[in-house]
């Protein structure tokens, strides 16, 4: 089956439009870690950034847009190094303090956007080289954090696909399961997988099971790590957006509910007033 526009069309709204970057020579995005000098690769960056003229090239059919989209699909192919149960990954070599992660570590989310970006190379030139490292890269989501890949578990059992992986807690990012949860549909009705279909289901059926989790009455969490921290105004858009699209694709009405009740509190001034107060706090008594 054909893929067509990414799913979430990356802006200021979103709080990335790209243009805070530095780029190589070859226009692939370098970005900064915690807002220090040292421009580092990020996958997800680089992932997100092909998608985004991925996007503008279908709407525009700018040959310019697909250049730089097939130059980051290049970069994935060259920087996939070896993971583990015989995957295929893209490590990140930067420690993250907040959540007790020590280099090198493997984003689910990372993951996930290199297959939607991978996948649509493949469909514009027909190099099998996408295809491969694609079918290893997707062999990753079979393993659990504990074992070193990027599958942990809400506190019912069911799965979740980490952004940022811990052997020690789950973290569950909800934007970056979410984008996981893309990059596997991608795959599945690319390729027609089963175990890629079997996948997507039970991750969509986990979601909805634990969609509750990240709502805290007025806003949403950005993770379910302690302390719970909401989402900034950018993340909770994003969300909006998502679960948009998890509606489009599955027809499952508790994404267009959730969508809708969120959508409520980012038009409220009661909840952005609670909101404001909420992350003043956390701000000067948590440091988060």
């Amino acid at each position: 089956m054909k893929l067509g526009r990414y799913y979430i069309d990356l802006n200021h709204c979103l709080g990335e439009d790209f243009s805070e970057y530095e780029f190589d020579d070859q226009g692939v995005p370098l970005t900064r870690f915690n807002r220090k000098p040292n421009w580092k690769y990020n996958p997800i960056t680089v992932s997100q950034y092909g998608l985004h003229h991925f996007n503008h090239y279908l709407k525009s059919h700018s040959e310019n847009s697909k250049k730089i989209f097939l130059k980051q699909a290049e970069w994935l192919v060259e920087n996939i190094e070896d993971g583990p149960n015989g995957s295929k990954v893209w490590y990140y070599q930067i420690a993250m303090p907040f959540y007790e992660i020590s280099a090198p570590w493997i984003s689910g989310m990372a993951q996930g956007q290199a297959l939607s970006v991978l996948l649509r190379a493949h469909q514009l030139t027909g190099e099998e080289i996408y295809l491969n490292v694609v079918n290893q890269a997707f062999l990753v989501f079979n393993v659990s954090a504990k074992k070193g890949g990027v599958v942990s578990c809400f506190p019912d059992g069911n799965p979740v696909i980490e952004e940022y992986v811990s052997a020690k807690f789950m973290i569950a990012v909800l934007n970056g399961f979410i984008f996981a949860i893309f990059g596997i549909y991608d795959f599945k009705i690319y390729t027609d997988d089963f175990g890629a279909n079997q996948l997507f289901n039970k991750l969509v059926d986990s979601l909805k099971q634990n969609l509750y989790r990240y709502d805290c009455g007025y806003w949403s969490y950005y993770d379910l790590k302690f302390p719970l921290r909401l989402s900034s105004k950018p993340y909770h858009r994003i969300h909006l957006d998502q679960l948009d699209e998890l509606y489009n694709i599955t027809g499952e009405e508790q994404f267009r509910n959730y969508r809708d009740q969120w959508q409520d509190y980012l038009s409220s001034p009661i909840c952005n007033l609670k909101w404001a107060l909420r992350k003043l706090h956390q701000k000067l008594f948590i440091r988060i």
